[in-house]
């Protein structure tokens, strides 16, 4: 099996590739080249991958409009893998993909995007979303707010129960 892990917020990505390929899994991470927070990227936990990412590790220039126009780089790469693991708000890119989708919700992307109402742009985020929801395969959380946002959502069927732990004393100082 070949596994995609599409976004790396909080380099949730990183861990979780770095993890499946010690143990065997033909594994790979794409995340936009442009990401604005620096624990979203690799070098964020390994500075030695400042220099240059290893041949598992995938960068892409993010299209002007993500979430409703896939990046071609990230359709083509997709199209060589069994299954599409996501967090954070890369679910929509993820979610056009036409692959199963695994989601590990570590903050908003379950609870709130779908349900946004605040701006135009926002909207149509939570549109696109709740139009594309049926397409998760599998949802692995302990957070009551995706528990819940699960069931509104109609995909309850699909949420597992799996705590994903944190460096909670790394991650304050930085």
């Amino acid at each position: 099996m070949r596994i995609l892990f599409v976004g790396n917020q909080g380099n949730t990505g990183y861990r979780f590739v770095r993890w499946l390929r010690s143990e065997g899994v033909d594994a790979r991470l794409i995340f936009p080249a442009n990401y604005r927070h620096q624990r979203s990227l690799p070098e964020w936990e390994n500075p030695a991958l400042k220099e240059a990412y290893p041949e598992w590790i995938i960068t892409y220039r993010e299209s002007r409009y993500p979430y409703l126009i896939p990046n071609p780089h990230l359709k083509k790469e997709a199209r060589q893998y069994d299954l599409i693991l996501t967090t954070g708000f890369h679910i929509l890119p993820a979610l056009s993909l036409k692959k199963p989708v695994v989601l590990l919700p570590v903050g908003r992307e379950l609870s709130q995007m779908p349900f946004w109402s605040d701006r135009l742009v926002q909207e149509l985020h939570s549109y696109l979303y709740r139009r594309r929801a049926h397409r998760i395969s599998l949802i692995l959380t302990d957070q009551e707010d995706c528990l819940w946002a699960g069931r509104l959502l109609g995909l309850a069927d699909r949420v597992i129960r799996y705590p994903f732990l944190i460096d909670q004393e790394e991650i304050e100082k930085n």
